[in-house]
């Protein structure tokens, strides 16, 4: 009975990684094996100075935005498991981004930040932030702060949510026992709720650390990895190299090296949230 599920699952998933493996090792331009290549496409990689700058904006643009998340999404989470008034409204309100298709709500950032008029820089230049209209996506640590933007108003309800549903499900008993021995919110809050809780801000980390590191929607639609190739991430290298140059092979081994870069940083936190024990 279980026999058609895992031929799906095999055909749709375990089939192409390994085929992919396989492709890494050889010379396959424009979708056609030339010849067995080794390690050749590896050393390439290794000494590749634009893998090494999507490597570079992968971590500048998807670790700031998943520290910027993290933070907004554990603070609304904190406010929002409090009985407060429209508390559900709130929360229905905060989701909103998630219902939302990725490119459509990338194009439609790119059209609030685009030069000659936009809507956030007359709403910044309102409030006295900001003087003139800078070129947002023409200049590139603006470029890398329109996507960090992006990213962060797409993806706060997700790791909001998670942690909210972490906090609710929490055993009180804890809590009154630490209140009635004298123990303020804070202590509560360090002592108490951050290790109880350890392990699903583990999982948060985890799921939203592997998305970042294939950041590719915003950047495809906003910037296309420009000016030059400041927003270029290691995904979107990847795809130009791949869908583009047609240079399958070289963009084999760099899909190895991206599992390797996720399997690593799994692990670790794993690990670290001691949940490989308990699995």
């Amino acid at each position: 009975m279980v026999t058609p599920t895992l031929m799906v699952l095999f055909s749709v998933t375990l089939y192409p990684f390994i085929y992919s493996i396989k492709l890494s090792f050889f010379s396959v331009p424009f979708g056609r094996i030339r010849y067995f290549a080794g390690l050749e496409n590896y050393v390439t990689l290794m000494q590749d100075s634009f893998f090494w700058n999507g490597i570079k904006n992968t971590g500048i643009i998807g670790g700031s935005a998943l520290a910027v998340e993290f933070f907004l999404g554990f603070t609304l989470a904190l406010l929002l498991s409090k009985n407060i008034k429209f508390r559900g409204v709130f929360r229905a309100i905060l989701i909103i981004p998630m219902m939302l298709i990725p490119v459509i709500t990338a194009l439609i950032w790119r059209l609030m930040f685009f030069p000659g008029g936009s809507v956030i820089s007359d709403i910044l230049r309102r409030i006295g932030l900001l003087t003139g209209d800078p070129n947002w996506i023409g200049e590139p640590n603006l470029a890398r702060f329109m996507l960090i933007v992006i990213d962060v108003w797409a993806w706060t309800p997700f790791i909001f949510m998670i942690l909210l549903a972490g906090l609710q499900s929490l055993p009180s008993e804890p809590l009154e026992a630490a209140e009635v021995d004298g123990a303020n919110a804070v202590q509560r809050f360090f002592h108490i709720t951050l290790p109880l809780l350890k392990p699903i801000i583990v999982i948060v980390l985890l799921l939203r650390g592997m998305d970042v590191i294939k950041f590719f929607d915003a950047v495809y639609a906003v910037t296309a990895g420009g000016p030059g190739s400041s927003t270029e991430t290691i995904s979107f290298y990847l795809y130009r190299v791949g869908f583009k140059s047609f240079r399958m092979g070289y963009a084999s081994a760099m899909s190895v090296i991206v599992f390797i870069i996720i399997f690593v940083l799994a692990n670790y936190l794993l690990r670290k949230g001691y949940i490989v024990e308990e699995i």
